[in-house]
């Protein structure tokens, strides 16, 4: 197998507390994206995804660990060498009624990237943005309109037209559709897998339901409590989820097909939220196996090869 476009190696990122304690957002994560593919990265709010993110393009350094594009460690190079591999791989983030200036045109909007980064002239750039307009589904003649006047689907689609003007070969997704209601939701989703397939994007899909990437991720990584509990194939994960937590994710997934539903799991108390569990599985408090012994409090579960996919838990149902 060829080197992946994004390793991210025993990653920590902390950031310190209201109380003064340090809080493990992200605690010891490894995971990598191939060129052209897409890894889902899943998860309930608080579990760490967005630091994961943050972290991966530079918006945040992490505490321990590596990340490497393409072979280079992103921690390790010069800051102008970092500016210049940004180009490289783009964020698009949750709120696109936030994510955009409100004093910049659409048309400035899309084409600030390419001003940053010394992107041809001022005529090639306005035929490229206009060109990046038809792309995602917005009339060119709107570049001059600001933000304020576009509806939160086609603010989303203006975010992602700003990602591909550099033509990055990672997309870094957090949570690019919770914020947009259903109809529109199933057309980003669409743009995206359509994106993906045209320009031979890697992404990094950040969601916190399972229905949601079902449809572009060829992988997926399960996240809790700041940690990856299980990864592997797409199609594996959501047929039979070999972890508790990925189960109860699993469970949550409509279907109109009532043979097909599974039972639904109702998981009780919360989640730990990002903190560091000194010892034992940080989903235990919340456990609902039959199997669940004093060594899931005790003794921390690793991330281990369980069939086609790699599983963090001492009881693992294809164990």
């Amino acid at each position: 197998m060829t080197a992946p476009l994004l390793a991210v190696d025993r990653l920590v990122c902390a950031y310190r507390g209201r109380d003064g304690s340090t809080v493990h957002a992200v605690n010891d994560v490894s995971l990598t994206v191939q060129a052209g593919e897409t890894l889902a990265l899943v998860g309930e709010s608080g579990s760490g995804k967005s630091t994961l993110a943050r972290a991966v393009v530079g918006l945040l350094r992490p505490v321990a660990g590596t990340i490497r594009f393409d072979g280079l460690d992103l921690s390790a190079i010069a800051r102008r060498e970092l500016r210049s591999l940004r180009r490289r791989f783009q964020i698009v983030f949750q709120d696109p009624f936030a994510s955009l200036n409100p004093r910049l045109t659409a048309g400035e909007t899309v084409g600030e990237g390419l001003e940053i980064h010394a992107i041809g002239t001022s005529g090639t750039r306005a035929e490229r943005v206009a060109a990046l307009f038809s792309e995602v589904g917005i009339d060119p003649a709107r570049r001059a309109d600001y933000p304020h006047t576009f509806s939160g689907g086609e603010r989303q689609r203006l975010a992602l037209a700003r990602a591909l003007a550099v033509d990055p070969e990672l997309l870094v997704l957090d949570e690019p559709v919770s914020a947009l209601d259903v109809m529109v939701r199933a057309e980003i989703l669409e743009l995206l897998a359509r994106l993906q397939r045209s320009r031979g994007l890697a992404c990094l899909f950040i969601a916190h339901d399972l229905a949601t990437v079902a449809r572009v991720a060829q992988r997926i990584a399960v996240m809790y409590a700041g940690r990856i509990v299980e990864t592997g194939p797409a199609t594996a994960i959501l047929t039979a989820p070999a972890h508790p937590y990925t189960m109860a994710l699993r469970s949550a997934v409509p279907s109109i097909n009532a043979a097909e539903r599974p039972e639904r799991i109702i998981l009780r108390g919360a989640s730990p939220g990002p903190t560091a569990v000194a010892s034992g599985c940080g989903f235990a408090t919340r456990c609902w196996w039959p199997e669940r012994a004093a060594r899931c409090d005790a003794e921390r579960p690793e991330l281990r090869p369980v069939g086609d996919r790699a599983v963090a838990c001492h009881f693992s149902r294809e164990s």
